[in-house]
């Protein structure tokens, strides 16, 4: 047992906490199963075009890139290819061998309402006539007019797909 005690009086300098300012701040902290901070984290959603260090939510970054159109799906097997894009708008092209040449669309466009260009390919150099014709919204025809050593035709269409 001390030989003395501190007297009730007594007063601390502002670097310690009374029980009561303790019980307030833990009171004030998040628990550590909040719902905010388990399962799916939750925050605020920032204003548009704050440019801070804040947390920026999914709907915030949906809102700041607004209507961009992304490439969503994409293919290519060497011979021929496809890109999607967010807006229902496809890219698609091929090369092909031979002198009446079927193209199947790897996908198919919605109407007949889509851009076809062929261009013969040589050895050496772009060469070549073709002619695009019987343009279904599934295949389109290449014809070869003219071969001048031409080995075949790549070839590029694009349009919408939904």
């Amino acid at each position: 047992m001390p030989s003395t005690f501190t007297p009730s009086s007594h007063t601390h300098d502002e670097r310690y906490y009374t029980e009561a300012e303790i019980i307030n701040l833990l009171a004030m902290k998040a628990p550590l199963s909040s719902p905010m901070l388990t399962g799916t984290p939750t925050a605020p959603n920032q204003a548009t075009g704050d440019s801070s260090t804040r947390l920026a939510t999914t709907a915030f970054v949906q809102a700041a890139i607004g209507d961009r159109r992304t490439v969503i799906e994409t293919y290519n097997n060497g011979l021929s290819w496809y890109r999607k894009w967010s807006d229902g708008w496809v890219e698609q092209g091929g090369y092909n061998t031979g002198v009446n040449i079927s193209v199947t669309l790897l996908i198919p466009f919605i109407n007949t309402n889509y851009t076809i260009v062929g261009v013969g390919v040589s050895a050496t150099n772009l060469d070549g006539t073709y002619s695009i014709y019987g343009k279904t919204a599934t295949l389109f025809y290449i014809r070869k007019v003219q071969a001048n050593n031409v080995e075949g035709c790549s070839w590029y269409a694009c349009g919408y797909y939904i």
